[in-house]
């Protein structure tokens, strides 16, 4: 999975892959700057969520599908 941090802040962040709109998989990851390819387990998801329960600080939701 590509992601681009977009922010000044480095901070974690939880990684879902969803279906029917329920968590299949969550992993967190470490902070970095800039656009990273992380590593997640294939799955059958309909989509792939950055912090799905809103347990980080986020500006603009819009943008973590």
């Amino acid at each position: 999975v590509r992601v681009e941090n977009k922010g000044t802040i480095n901070a974690p962040f939880p990684l879902a892959g969803m279906k029917d709109s329920a968590i299949v998989e969550l992993r967190w990851f470490e902070g970095f700057e800039g656009e990273k390819a992380l590593s997640f387990p294939k799955g059958d998801y309909d989509k792939i969520v950055i912090d799905p329960n809103h347990k980080t600080l986020e500006i603009n939701r819009k943008n973590n599908n």
